[in-house]
């Protein structure tokens, strides 16, 4: 069996070809005449042995916008990079404001900023006639080429579009004056830059919203009225929001091409929060702040000038008083600054004197682990007060001074009388956090022998 046999290759001009290349191109079958040599071209000839590129396809190769296809960018992608490295051509970068529905495949590969139904994006100013402004997106693959991040890139673009294309604010009458000659005063004031392409975005500029805010006197909405510019009215002056949005979307579908439609939405700008927004969350947020307004307002008509509470002195029973709400008042009824204290599971503050053990205030009561011991001590004056539900004065009284057994442990802690002056002792030089409970043994000497504490009486007797 024959072998195949590799085709002999020659080397012609440094360019290889198959060996049975005619020597001229005129004997060549794709040779047609003079006004049509070869319908092949040199780059295409039947006989290499090998591809040859032209400087352009070099040049586009590796080109994310002319892999495996035609071009599709009227600049050099390559010679934008070019430029873009050098610092000098940053100031070519600009802002463009888009909707974000109709362009939601294209914001998957670049890089954007969203603004409620609305993205922000970034192009190189590629320059412009007397008709047209041209520009090329900056896509994710060329900042990967750059080496620059997303947010390097935003900083950059709002410095040179500030610079480059300044913004403008004139009032409607100006614009009417001098596009129809008239001079009838308009609330509405015209925001865009200079060219006037893609100006919509100026609603971006550094501080831009809050000079608005300024010329208009205080907030105001804005009403996309496309692409290239947004209208401005004071929210002191203006219509419902519902007839602000019903003008946009008739706007929008009579005047607009739909190519250049942002949003039919209304937004807001709050000058005071410095928040730009939807209309109708703002309009949302601003019930809500006005409904917690009245709400404090209702609730300090209604706060009573006075409250229910027990107070509880030192080898004293509880008793039922009536003391003011204001601050003043509740540091008055405990000789001091107050502080409150949560002992039990029961829903029971108890508010006393913060400095009462540092200023060596007579013991009180003494609070209990689940075990019995005593953990710590109340000096001083303080009283109690249930939070959870309202509970009569009588009420109180009767769960204080009833000889039934009563279920609260806070009740129980409360009705009983001082407890032995030894134990205070020791509990108060250890401090207010929980330690080593009180031993359960002591002697007589150190229990009253009126109006102790029942179950430290109790313990002392029996020695257990």
């Amino acid at each position: 069996m024959q072998k195949d046999v590799k085709p002999h290759i020659v080397l012609i001009d440094g360019v290889k070809y198959y060996s049975d290349k005619p020597e001229t191109c005129r004997s060549c079958f794709f040779w047609k005449n003079r006004k049509v040599p070869c319908i092949l071209g040199q780059e295409n000839c039947y006989y290499l042995a090998e591809i040859i590129q032209s400087e352009q396809q070099k040049k586009c190769e590796d080109c994310c916008y002319a892999s495996g296809r035609s071009c599709v960018s009227a600049t050099c992608y390559k010679d934008l990079m070019a430029q873009f490295n050098a610092s000098k051509n940053k100031e070519k970068l600009t802002l463009q404001l888009v909707p974000s529905a109709k362009n939601k495949n294209l914001l998957t590969d670049i890089p954007h900023r969203n603004i409620e139904d609305m993205a922000l994006a970034y192009r190189f100013d590629m320059g412009h006639n007397e008709r047209t402004f041209f520009s090329i997106v900056v896509t994710n693959k060329m900042l990967d080429a750059y080496g620059i991040s997303a947010a390097q890139l935003h900083d950059d673009t709002l410095e040179a579009a500030s610079h480059s294309c300044p913004a403008t604010l004139r009032n409607m009458n100006e614009v009417i004056r001098n596009m129809a000659g008239q001079t009838d005063p308009s609330p509405m004031w015209v925001a865009s830059i200079e060219n006037g392409q893609n100006g919509a975005c100026v609603i971006q500029y550094p501080h831009f919203l809050d000079d608005a805010a300024e010329t208009l006197g205080g907030s105001f909405y804005v009403l996309p009225s496309s692409i290239h510019e947004v209208l401005l009215l004071a929210d002191d002056t203006s219509p419902s929001l519902s007839e602000l949005e019903n003008m946009v979307r008739t706007i929008n579908q009579a005047e607009v091409a739909p190519e250049e439609r942002l949003s039919d939405n209304v937004f807001h700008y709050d000058c005071e929060s410095h928040i730009f927004e939807n209309a109708r969350t703002f309009e949302a947020r601003l019930s809500a702040v006005e409904q917690s307004v009245a709400n404090t307002e209702l609730f300090e008509a209604a706060k009573p000038d006075t409250m229910t509470v027990l107070l509880v002195q030192p080898n004293a029973y509880p008793r039922v008083v009536q003391i003011g709400t204001a601050l003043e008042d509740l540091q008055h009824a405990v000789d001091g600054d107050i502080e409150a204290v949560y002992p039990f599971e029961d829903s029971v503050g108890v508010i006393c004197n913060e400095e009462g053990k540092l200023r060596g205030l007579p013991a009180n009561r003494a609070l209990r682990d689940e075990d019995g011991h005593i953990y710590d001590v109340i000096a001083a004056l303080f009283w109690s007060l249930v939070w959870a539900r309202r509970i009569s004065a009588r009420s109180l009284r009767n769960r204080l001074t009833s000889s039934r057994r009563c279920s609260s442990r806070w009740a129980t802690a409360l009705r009983r009388s001082p407890f032995p002056t030894a134990c205070c002792r020791r509990v108060m030089s250890t401090g207010t956090r929980r330690s080593s409970p009180i031993p359960a043994t002591m002697t007589a000497d150190d229990a009253d022998s009126e109006g102790g504490d029942d179950s430290c009486r109790r313990r002392s007797k029996t020695g257990r």
